[in-house]
């Protein structure tokens, strides 16, 4: 089994639009979790479902992190274990990265910053993952992130009450 679908909720999102001397522009991030049934489990044992995934969405071509191309797929996805670095103790997470064209990461922006959604999901599917007694992903080495497809899900807006008809008038007002 070369891949796997994962659905991950965003519990908050941020938009943000930069200016530094080597990029300037827009940028979205998801706070996110693994749907509960999530099956993924990570080669430390950690289930994916029970990890926090910071997911970042760019504008522009996939690269890798030394800038070259990716080998395959539009992202990444990459373990970072807990770390205590001078007393502030940080859990682990994973790290995601997508790019989209720039029609697409527009409209994403555009859904994100509109609000009024009910629900929003990222469905992604991964590898190379191993089929062992459980689907596994050997965190020495990133995931590719092949297709995504972002979810905002909207409730119809109920029908407006028809037009009441104008109010009566008075017969002694008439004069």
């Amino acid at each position: 089994m070369d891949s796997w679908y994962v659905i991950l909720k965003p519990d908050v999102w941020f938009q943000e639009i930069s200016r530094y001397p080597k990029w300037e522009g827009r940028h979205l991030r998801a706070s996110c979790t693994a749907e509960s049934k999530c099956e993924l489990v990570l080669s430390n044992k950690t289930n994916l479902r029970d990890l926090y995934v910071d997911f970042h969405i760019t504008d522009g071509k996939p690269t890798a992190p030394d800038g070259s191309s990716l080998q395959r797929g539009i992202g990444l996805l990459h373990f970072h274990e807990a770390q205590d670095q001078d007393h502030h103790i940080s859990d682990a997470f994973v790290h995601g990265q997508i790019w989209l064209n720039s029609d697409s990461y527009a409209s994403v922006w555009d859904q994100v910053r509109d609000g009024g959604y009910v629900e929003c999901r990222i469905d992604i599917s991964v590898g190379p993952v191993k089929n062992l007694d459980k689907i596994t992903w050997d965190i020495r080495r990133p995931l590719f992130i092949d297709n995504a497809s972002l979810v905002f899900t909207r409730k119809p807006i109920s029908e407006k009450p028809a037009d009441q008809a104008a109010p009566r008038r008075s017969w002694f007002a008439r004069r």
